[in-house]
């Protein structure tokens, strides 16, 4: 495999679990005025929503009474929901993307709206189990949005905590995806179990060490999460995500806990190759990683070393790290070539593939890559 395939072969590795979120109806910040789950869908337009509720038979509600009290709930009126209910309002119903009052309530933060559905005066409580079309519960939303009060009255009136959405996304999932620590140390003293993957194989653990949230990956390990449990059928552990990232203290907290520097995801990479990845660590990610045993000679799956990484996406400072550590500065890549010849083709990576590697910000100026070319030839040169 040449070096720009296996840039795109990692690139899919790193980020499978990624490309599931456009489909969450209770996914992304709120736009301007309040962006409801039918605005979602109606935005995307036919597709997987329409597929799941057609396959669920979920329809759109005609009564103009619980079309009422959807968007009452979702703008966090709550006299316009109170006054909706008494006239006979379904307080189970759902639009077009299967989402009840109660979802939308959760999803917009709307705290005595929720309160009331839950259980207010004449009021039959909503059920905390529904699920939209795409398996978002009120408690996924809340959970995701980061909304810890809801969360707290949603567990107690008996919300499951490990309910999947179709992607098979638990709260906590979305939670430390999100950064939300508060939501994160609820679910666990909720019972939420840190092991549970998604459907792409996912762990709680992976996707906050791959958002750089290092608190949130502090207490996940406290609760009994795998250092190592990434994404199992690619085997890119949750150091190799954060390294590729460039997270160092994300790094820093999982080497502390024991994870293996020497990992190896399925193309044979680890996280000191992808180490050098983005530049704003400045070489001290790389070095951390040499520090605690990371071998800078050790070739990935298509025999690069770190230094071709290096050279690939222009980093000279996590270069001079390798090169003082031991690394041969005119070895050559599995194509055969020298460090010199591969600096900074990551230009060459198409940047609309999925997932692609390409150049970080600010690197590989026409007059770096000039620069950097000396630099890695002197480096051969010994």
């Amino acid at each position: 495999m040449g070096a720009i395939g296996l840039r795109r072969a990692l690139g899919a590795a790193l980020a499978v679990a990624a490309a599931h979120l456009i489909f969450a109806s209770c996914e992304g910040a709120p736009a301007p005025g309040r962006r409801s789950a039918i605005t979602e869908r109606e935005a995307r337009g036919p597709g997987l929503i329409d597929e799941v509720i057609t396959s669920r038979g979920i329809l759109q509600t005609n009564s103009d009474l619980d079309a009422g009290l959807i968007s009452a709930a979702q703008e966090g009126n709550l006299e316009e929901v109170q006054r909706l209910l008494e006239q006979g309002a379904d307080i189970e119903a759902t639009n077009s993307a299967g989402a009840t009052p109660l979802i939308e309530a959760s999803y917009g933060g709307h705290i005595e709206v929720v309160r009331h559905l839950l259980g207010g005066p004449r009021v039959q409580g909503a059920n905390v189990s529904a699920q939209d079309a795409l398996g978002f519960s009120s408690l996924h939303c809340a959970a995701q949005e980061g909304y810890l009060v809801i969360a707290k009255d949603l567990l107690v009136a008996g919300a499951p905590v490990e309910q999947v959405t179709v992607r098979g996304s638990t709260p906590l999932l979305l939670a430390a995806q999100g950064g939300q620590l508060p939501l994160v140390k609820e679910l666990l003293q909720a019972g939420a179990n840190p092991g549970l993957v998604d459907r792409d194989g996912a762990t709680p653990l992976y996707k906050a060490a791959q958002e750089g949230h290092r608190e949130v990956a502090k207490n996940l390990l406290e609760a009994g999460a795998d250092v190592e449990g990434g994404i199992a059928k690619r085997k890119v552990t949750p150091l190799i995500v954060a390294a590729q990232a460039g997270h160092l203290n994300v790094v820093e907290e999982l080497i502390s806990r024991g994870a293996n520097v020497g990992a190896r995801d399925i193309s044979g990479v680890t996280a000191l190759h992808v180490s050098p990845v983005m530049l704003a660590t400045d070489g001290e990610l790389t070095g951390k990683l040499v520090a605690h045993g990371a071998d800078p000679t050790l070739p990935d799956g298509a025999d690069n070393q770190p230094l071709h990484w290096a050279a690939e996406f222009g980093n000279k400072a996590a270069a001079e790290v390798l090169l003082r550590a031991g690394a041969d500065g005119d070895a050559r890549s599995g194509d055969g070539r020298l460090p010199h010849e591969l600096v900074c083709i990551c230009t060459e990576v198409d940047p609309t593939l999925e997932a692609a590697l390409t150049c970080d910000k600010g690197a590989c100026s026409k007059k770096d890559t000039a620069s950097l070319k000396k630099f890695f030839k002197n480096a051969e040169q010994g």
